[in-house]
């Protein structure tokens, strides 16, 4: 499987989960896009999702409903302006991010960026749920 056979299907609400440095779990729900080999998501500097993914920067992300996807990444978190300005004025997030965030410049909206480690497609066929692995490719 390919990437951008995965990413076909990273469309919708997405469950993130993230840990701290307390190891406590935490999920939440946003509405990610996907851009290449990155997914993009948008947040708050003082959210739980920001302040655990500053202390271990790994996630765990799910969308359902259709096939189920699961992928593991790596994140950075970036305060930079114009790439802000770019995935804000994109037209890949699928809401307005002033409904949350007011403008662009809002100094406490961080981009996540979420690089993939890997992912596991499940799609249900007439034999039951038939899954499908993704790894990068070693250079």
């Amino acid at each position: 499987m390919q990437w951008n056979e995965v990413a076909a299907h990273l469309t919708g609400f997405c469950h993130i989960a993230t840990t701290g440095s307390d190891g406590h779990p935490n999920v939440a729900v946003v509405s990610p896009a996907c851009e290449g080999d990155v997914i993009w998501v948008l947040t708050t500097a003082a959210s739980r999702k920001a302040r655990n993914l500053t202390e271990n920067p790994r996630i765990s992300m799910m969308w359902q409903p259709g096939p189920e996807v699961y992928v593991q990444g790596t994140v950075q978190l970036l305060t930079d302006l114009e790439e802000k300005r770019r995935i804000w004025n994109s037209g890949m997030l699928s809401y307005d991010p002033a409904m949350f965030f007011g403008t662009v410049e809002n100094p406490e909206m961080l981009l996540v960026k979420v690089s993939p480690q890997s992912a596991l497609v499940l799609v249900m066929s007439e034999t039951g749920p038939q899954s499908t692995r993704w790894k990068p490719t070693s250079e």
